[in-house]
Protein backbone atom coordinates (compact mmCIF):
# COMPACT_ATOMS: atom_id res chain seq x y z
CA UNK A 1 0.00 0.00 0.00
CA UNK A 2 2.97 2.19 1.24
CA UNK A 3 4.73 1.78 -2.20
CA UNK A 4 1.50 2.81 -4.21
CA UNK A 5 1.00 5.78 -2.67
CA UNK A 6 3.89 6.56 -3.42
CA UNK A 7 4.12 5.59 -6.90
CA UNK A 8 0.91 7.50 -7.60
CA UNK A 9 2.24 10.78 -6.06
CA UNK A 10 5.08 11.04 -8.59
CA UNK A 11 2.91 10.01 -11.04
CA UNK A 12 4.49 6.70 -12.49
CA UNK A 13 2.39 4.01 -14.03
CA UNK A 14 2.98 0.43 -14.45
CA UNK A 15 4.42 -0.76 -17.94
CA UNK A 16 2.54 -3.85 -18.06
CA UNK A 17 -1.47 -4.74 -17.52
CA UNK A 18 -0.80 -8.68 -17.76
CA UNK A 19 -4.37 -8.96 -18.89
CA UNK A 20 -4.32 -11.50 -21.81
CA UNK A 21 -5.64 -10.01 -24.82
CA UNK A 22 -8.61 -12.29 -26.52
CA UNK A 23 -7.51 -14.06 -29.65
CA UNK A 24 -3.93 -13.54 -29.07
CA UNK A 25 -3.07 -16.96 -28.92
CA UNK A 26 -1.95 -18.51 -32.22
CA UNK A 27 -3.34 -22.22 -32.26
CA UNK A 28 -7.51 -22.19 -31.91
CA UNK A 29 -8.46 -26.39 -32.98
CA UNK A 30 -11.13 -28.30 -32.47
CA UNK A 31 -10.61 -32.00 -30.48
CA UNK A 32 -11.82 -33.72 -33.44
CA UNK A 33 -9.05 -31.88 -35.54
CA UNK A 34 -6.53 -33.09 -33.04
CA UNK A 35 -7.71 -36.68 -33.37
CA UNK A 36 -8.11 -36.61 -37.33
CA UNK A 37 -4.49 -35.40 -37.57
CA UNK A 38 -3.12 -38.48 -35.02
CA UNK A 39 -4.71 -40.86 -36.92
CA UNK A 40 -4.18 -39.18 -40.19
CA UNK A 41 -0.16 -39.67 -38.88
CA UNK A 42 -0.95 -42.80 -37.52
CA UNK A 43 -1.81 -44.19 -40.93
CA UNK A 44 0.64 -43.41 -42.90
CA UNK A 45 -1.04 -40.63 -44.86
CA UNK A 46 0.64 -37.39 -43.76
CA UNK A 47 3.73 -37.13 -41.50
CA UNK A 48 3.11 -34.54 -38.32
CA UNK A 49 4.64 -31.67 -40.11
CA UNK A 50 2.59 -32.28 -43.43
CA UNK A 51 -0.34 -32.47 -41.24
CA UNK A 52 0.21 -29.17 -39.17
CA UNK A 53 -1.37 -26.92 -41.97
CA UNK A 54 -3.62 -29.72 -43.19
CA UNK A 55 -5.52 -29.69 -40.09
CA UNK A 56 -4.45 -26.80 -37.91
CA UNK A 57 -3.24 -28.28 -34.98
CA UNK A 58 0.81 -27.87 -33.94
CA UNK A 59 3.36 -30.59 -35.17
CA UNK A 60 4.54 -30.88 -31.85
CA UNK A 61 0.91 -31.26 -30.52
CA UNK A 62 0.30 -34.05 -33.08
CA UNK A 63 3.84 -35.69 -32.15
CA UNK A 64 2.86 -35.99 -28.44
CA UNK A 65 -0.59 -37.37 -28.71
CA UNK A 66 0.44 -39.74 -31.44
CA UNK A 67 3.09 -41.09 -28.64
CA UNK A 68 0.13 -41.70 -26.30
CA UNK A 69 -1.66 -43.44 -28.41
CA UNK A 70 1.16 -45.36 -28.99
CA UNK A 71 1.40 -46.20 -25.49
CA UNK A 72 -2.51 -47.39 -25.61
CA UNK A 73 -3.86 -43.52 -24.55
CA UNK A 74 -7.31 -43.49 -25.36
CA UNK A 75 -7.67 -39.90 -27.49
CA UNK A 76 -11.38 -39.95 -28.10
CA UNK A 77 -11.68 -37.85 -25.20
CA UNK A 78 -9.67 -34.08 -24.26
CA UNK A 79 -7.47 -34.86 -21.10
CA UNK A 80 -7.86 -33.19 -18.57
CA UNK A 81 -5.82 -31.70 -16.01
CA UNK A 82 -1.85 -32.13 -16.04
CA UNK A 83 -0.89 -35.21 -14.48
CA UNK A 84 -0.80 -38.89 -15.54
CA UNK A 85 -3.64 -41.53 -14.46
CA UNK A 86 -2.80 -44.13 -11.49
CA UNK A 87 -5.70 -46.24 -11.98
CA UNK A 88 -7.45 -47.75 -15.40
CA UNK A 89 -11.07 -46.22 -15.69
CA UNK A 90 -12.32 -49.75 -14.65
CA UNK A 91 -9.99 -49.72 -11.65
CA UNK A 92 -11.68 -46.08 -10.88
CA UNK A 93 -14.64 -47.12 -10.63
CA UNK A 94 -14.00 -50.09 -8.53
CA UNK A 95 -12.15 -47.84 -5.93
CA UNK A 96 -15.48 -44.95 -6.13
CA UNK A 97 -17.63 -48.40 -5.49
CA UNK A 98 -15.09 -49.13 -2.38
CA UNK A 99 -15.13 -45.42 -1.15
CA UNK A 100 -19.06 -45.22 -1.18
CA UNK A 101 -19.68 -48.63 0.01
CA UNK A 102 -17.19 -47.46 3.14
CA UNK A 103 -18.55 -44.56 3.48
CA UNK A 104 -22.10 -46.00 3.87
CA UNK A 105 -20.78 -49.04 6.45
Amino acid sequence: VFVCTILQQINITAVRTYKPVPGSSRWHYPHEALVAAVRACQSGQYLPHHAEPVFGVPAKTIRRWKSLTDAGEDISRPRTGGFPKCFTTIKELELVDYLHAANDW
